[in-house]
C-alpha cells in the first residue's frame, strides 16, 4: 500500500514551502486500553509504524536528501508514561513520561 494523498502532501508541502520546519516524523498518542490490554502490541503504535514506512519510502524516492527525518530515516513518537513500555516494544524513538517524572497536573478550578 502507498500512503495516503493527503499524507504525502503534506510531507511534499512542509519540504518545499516551509524553510523554517523539518520533518522529523510522526506522532500519536494511541489508545491506552490497548497498550494495557493487548499483551505487546498496541493497534495503533503498530499503523503509525505502517504509515512512517510507507511516508519513509515515498521521502526516499521523491524528495530525496530534502529536510526530512534523521539520518535519512523518520522518527516515531509514540507512548506516555502509562503505556511506554508498550511504545519502546513497538519501536518508537520518543515517549512523553512528564507524568511519570513530575506528576500529574493541577487541574483548573474555574
Amino acid at each position: 500500500a502507498s500512503p495516503s494523498g493527503e499524507l504525502t502532501d503534506l510531507a511534499k508541502f512542509i519540504v518545499a514551502e516551509c524553510p523554517r520546519l523539518h520533518l522529523q516524523g510522526l506522532m500519536t498518542i494511541g489508545a491506552l486500553e490497548q497498550s494495557l490490554t493487548a499483551g505487546d502490541e498496541n493497534a495503533d503504535f503498530e499503523r503509525l509504524k505502517e504509515t512512517r514506512d510507507m511516508l519513509e519510502a515515498f521521502c526516499k524516492a521523491e524528495l530525496g536528501d530534502a529536510r526530512w527525518g534523521l539520518d535519512g530515516r523518520l522518527l516515531l513518537s509514540m507512548g506516555m508514561s502509562s503505556d511506554f513500555e508498550a511504545a519502546l516494544k513497538a519501536g518508537s524513538d520518543i515517549v512523553r513520561v512528564g507524568t511519570g517524572i513530575f506528576g500529574g497536573r493541577k487541574t483548573k478550578v474555574e
